[in-house]
């Protein structure tokens, strides 16, 4: 995870949702082509179709990272830097904060959020800070970070747990934040990965670059370039390593180096876990490597130690906008497209 490499954002979702997936296997095989890289990826997958279209809009704006907090939607704006809840027609009713150089008094480039009750907090990675504020844009909270952090969550106890960098840029670690704010070490991904190799792996960092996302009773790091993902119980004690139905070989590392700076890039060059909800046992990862004009969001269960599902078939709009992410609810799920239009679905055969 490093300052300035390009993150695909992510976030956390509260809710339930359980669906029964039909017994017919679709054998998929597809061929991933950009610039001159090409990757073949075989396997098996159980495709279920979105159902009737329940509602759609327009939002102004450039909208990511959309979750549920008590049955409402709430996105970042990245034009304004501001947090936006949405009303049930998908207009934007109420906005938080706003962009500011402050560091004490206004959000300003964060990358993560939530809200609640009575107060929201953002996470700015380049900054290196956390705050907390209350619905009036007070700052309640200021946490300045020792290390680089693109990713946190909120626990069922008040508790902040960061996904980042160790002080070298070799690994990946997770601390968690009490509200006495005592900063406290937990674990480093090589450690939980346990491999032998593990260590020798440069840039590893890089390579399990991912996101944290949290239900009631799960927390998981889902890694962009990787099919690895790893699940802990709600108070972060680690239960199980899980990879996801796609087999992908660890991706190389390239620098590239110019008079200023050196910037390093995937090889392969895809993001292939963009974005991810979990609701109820589920997890639920989009992924946008396809040839077809159709993007699929992938579900594990998460009481099975992640045991792959079915699939969500989610075409592109007539218009050939791409869906960017989603958020699930009790019986229906919430595509947010890149040029600013929302469609609620229901699914079709399913079993609530």
């Amino acid at each position: 995870m490093k300052n300035y490499f390009c993150f695909i954002l992510i976030g956390l979702l509260f809710g339930t949702f359980s669906c029964k997936a039909p017994n017919s296997n679709e054998l998929v095989d597809f061929t991933v082509s950009l610039k001159d890289y090409d990757m073949k990826l075989s396997f098996k997958r159980v495709v279920n179709e979105l159902g009737e279209l329940v509602k759609e809009g327009e939002y102004f704006g450039k909208i990511e990272e959309p979750k549920i907090y008590n049955n409402q939607i709430y996105g970042i704006d990245r034009r304004s830097w501001s947090i936006v809840l949405f009303d049930e027609d998908f207009n934007i009713s109420r906005t938080y904060g706003k962009m500011g150089e402050d560091a004490y008094d206004e959000n300003f480039n964060f990358f993560n959020y939530s809200v609640s009750d009575s107060l929201y907090w953002v996470l700015e990675p380049n900054r290196y800070l956390f705050k907390i504020f209350d619905h009036h844009d007070n700052i309640i909270h200021l946490e300045k970070l020792a290390v680089f952090s693109n990713s946190a969550i909120e626990t069922e106890n008040n508790t902040f747990i960061f996904a980042h960098d160790d002080y070298e840029g070799k690994n990946i670690e997770f601390s968690s934040l009490d509200n006495q704010g005592n900063f406290m070490f937990l674990y480093n991904l090589k450690d939980i990965i346990a491999d032998s190799g593990s260590n020798e792996i440069e840039n590893f960092d890089l390579i399990y670059e991912g996101w944290l996302y949290a239900s009631k009773e799960y927390i998981v790091y889902v890694c962009f370039k990787s099919d690895d993902f790893f699940v802990f119980d709600s108070s972060m004690e680690h239960l199980y390593n899980s990879k996801t139905v796609y087999k992908l070989p660890l991706p190389k590392i390239l620098a590239e180096s110019n008079f200023e700076q050196t910037v390093f890039k995937t090889d392969p060059p895809f993001i292939f876990n963009s974005y991810s909800q979990i609701s109820g046992k589920n997890l639920f990862i989009l992924n946008p490597v396809s040839k077809e004009k159709i993007h699929y969001i992938d579900v594990y269960d998460l009481e099975s130690f992640g045991e792959y599902n079915y699939s969500i078939k989610v075409p592109f709009l007539d218009d050939g906008q791409v869906p960017i992410s989603f958020v699930v609810k009790d019986s229906s799920i919430v595509i947010f497209y890149e040029n600013m239009t929302i469609k609620e679905f229901r699914y079709m055969s399913q079993e609530y």
